[in-house]
């Protein structure tokens, strides 16, 4: 038998531009949503802006890295246009922005994109900014695993995840040495094996992210409980019931 909760995917990204306000206030809105999921990098001044990328080509009309604009720079850019005409004008949201309209209503589950090694300073200025926030409700994750542990020893109640894609052979030593409380995994390289030793020693699971039917034929084999991130959360209701 599953369990599940249902991670709406940079907010609700299938029906409106990732990672906005918009795509984030879809997601509170939506009941089927349990976890608001975000991204977050640091402007050239230090502020803590929601993004995925490392470059802003895609997901706006401006061009570069995030790292080498302040944050008013970015603000000149429109991140909503690319989806659709009717999102003109959505700005980049700061971290703070998130928090403020989420306000502990759903649990934000937080990627630090720092795998480039672009952001020595982007745990310090997490921590400073979550520290008078309900932190049950969140969940901070990366595939820096350095980092992930870097963050637990700064505050030992934060909750805190470790990402990983496709090396599963030293899943739980790496668990134990950042002392982390949930994994995200690629769904396609999840195992009933995984989900018993996650589940047995009290570790949440995220599987990420599943969009499409026949994906979740693959995870409907297991038995357990777990998050589903999807860009459309009604999609994850539909296959799951």
């Amino acid at each position: 038998m599953i369990k599940y909760r249902t991670i709406g995917h940079r907010g609700k990204s299938g029906e409106a531009p990732e990672n906005t306000m918009a795509s984030f206030r879809a997601a509170l809105d939506d009941p089927a949503v349990d976890v608001i999921e975000c991204d977050i990098q640091l402007t050239r001044d230090g502020e803590v802006v929601i993004v995925h990328d490392y470059t802003v080509e895609r997901t706006s009309d401006g061009r570069g890295l995030v790292k080498d604009h302040t944050y008013r720079e970015l603000l000149q850019y429109d991140f909503g246009a690319w989806f659709s005409p009717g999102y003109r004008g959505e700005r980049i949201p700061l971290f703070s922005d998130l928090l403020k309209l989420v306000d502990g209503r759903k649990r934000i589950q937080v990627e630090i994109k720092d795998t480039a090694g672009f952001y020595p300073q982007i745990g310090g200025r997490l921590v400073d900014i979550i520290e008078d926030y309900p932190k049950h409700t969140l969940m901070i994750e990366s595939f820096n695993h350095g980092l992930v542990k870097s963050i637990k020893e700064k505050d030992p109640g934060i909750c805190t995840g470790i990402i990983v894609h496709d090396n599963m052979t030293l899943l739980m030593e790496e668990v134990r040495d950042t002392k982390s409380d949930f994994v995200s995994i690629f769904f396609g390289n999840v195992t009933q094996q995984i989900i018993d030793r996650l589940t047995g020693s009290n570790i949440e699971l995220t599987l990420w992210t599943l969009n499409h039917d026949w994906q979740f034929d693959y995870i409907k084999q297991f038995n357990g409980t777990f998050y589903i991130a999807s860009d459309y959360p009604s999609v994850v209701t539909r296959n799951m019931g």
